[in-house]
């Protein structure tokens, strides 16, 4: 993964579970990014300009996930080899800044986790070079 300039990433462990994970900061310190954990491949993103907690704070970041960063969240499937985003309609949070949208990637190998990261990496830098 040589050659990104906006991203960094970083390697993990919480809740039992190894994570590697990649995240591109935009011009407004807010991240884009993906994570691997356990099965799920995560569409992420991690927005300081919207932390908080409880319901509010959590509707807040998903209508702010939609409507300034909705090509990110709703990526063409072939960039994640056909499979299809979890929850279809909504997103999965940890509070208090943390939203994501997943696919399962069961028996993932390394040339695949290494192609995908990729992709998705390269996918995140041209979304924040057109959010600039």
């Amino acid at each position: 993964m040589l050659g990104f300039r906006r991203s960094t990433c970083s390697d993990g462990f919480a809740h039992g579970q190894s994570i590697l994970e990649c995240f591109t900061t935009l011009d407004d310190g807010d991240q884009i990014g993906w994570q691997l954990q356990g099965d799920q491949f995560r569409i992420s993103g991690v927005f300081h300009s919207r932390k908080g907690r409880g319901p509010g704070a959590t509707a807040e970041r998903a209508a702010y996930a939609e409507q300034v960063h909705a090509s990110w969240f709703q990526p063409d499937p072939a960039l994640l080899g056909g499979r299809q985003l979890r929850p279809a309609e909504s997103f999965n949070h940890f509070n208090p800044d943390f939203i994501y949208r997943y696919v399962r990637c069961v028996d993932l190998t390394v040339g695949e986790l290494r192609e995908l990261a990729n992709a998705v990496t390269s996918t995140a830098e041209l979304h924040a070079r057109e959010q600039a």
